[in-house]
């Protein structure tokens, strides 16, 4: 077994990949990059696995990390969207969405840490038993620009953050500048859940377990930690947390 925490990292699906134009996994080296540098080891979970494989990988792991991509299948969070938000849903793979509901539902029973990001977030909350913003700009027309980060590689808005909780402690200061890069959104936490970090006009930024002894580690974010680990201190104990208590997990 290696002397390091294994974690697994969640991808994209894509219909095309660059070998023979197949159906690929998509994931970028930023995640597999933090993890690293916070000492774990990365594998990743392939989008072509089946539910029913689900157990294994989580119990191959010591930590489960869920992280940015596509859109979510609207069935999976609503029974219907009006047609004008309907037709700016671009949802990635239901069998991703399958996968990584599943995955919670795993990781929880097997209390391993778990750590979700932007999309990983909303799948958090969706699997919990939550719902979703389907398109900010049409559903919450009074929310500031969500989706103006450049791919969220630039700092945009401003969290307020409960003091008593994970993120305040890991991210240092309870009002904290973040990066942006999502037209979607939780809608308020679902039950088991806890909303620690919102940005001005109410958007849920980070969820926590309600009942924190419930996992090792359990917290989800909207915005892209790994995209500023290297320069923001914060940020950066928000992985080595999650790993160290991967590595406590084993």
């Amino acid at each position: 077994m290696p002397d390091r925490p294994v974690v697994l990292l969640t991808g994209c699906y894509q219909s095309r990949g660059s070998e023979f134009g197949d159906a690929s996994l998509s994931l970028s080296n930023r995640y597999s990059e933090a993890v690293i540098e916070s000492g774990g080891l990365p594998i990743a979970f392939p989008v072509s696995g089946r539910v029913k494989d689900v157990e294994d990988y989580v119990s191959l792991a010591a930590g489960v990390l869920i992280t940015g991509g596509e859109d979510i299948y609207p069935e999976n969070y609503c029974d219907e969207l009006p047609l004008p938000v309907a037709e700016t849903i671009r949802p990635g793979s239901r069998r991703r969405d399958d996968l990584e509901i599943s995955l919670v539902h795993e990781t929880l029973r097997q209390r391993k840490p778990l750590f979700a990001i932007c999309r990983g977030h909303q799948i958090l909350n969706i699997a919990m038993g939550g719902g979703l913003i389907a398109d900010l700009e049409l559903e919450k027309p009074d929310a500031i620009d969500h989706c103006n980060g450049e791919l969220g590689c630039r700092l945009t808005h401003v969290l307020e953050v409960e003091r008593d909780s994970v993120a305040a402690e890991l991210l240092g200061r309870t009002d904290v500048k973040v990066n942006s890069s999502h037209h979607q959104a939780v809608v308020e936490p679902a039950e088991g859940l806890r909303a620690t970090a919102r940005t001005c006009d109410g958007v849920v930024e980070v969820l926590e377990l309600a009942d924190p002894e419930r996992l090792p580690f359990g917290v989800s974010v909207q915005f892209h930690p790994e995209r500023f680990q290297e320069q923001n201190p914060g940020y950066r104990r928000l992985f080595e947390r999650f790993v160290a208590t991967a590595l406590q997990a084993c």
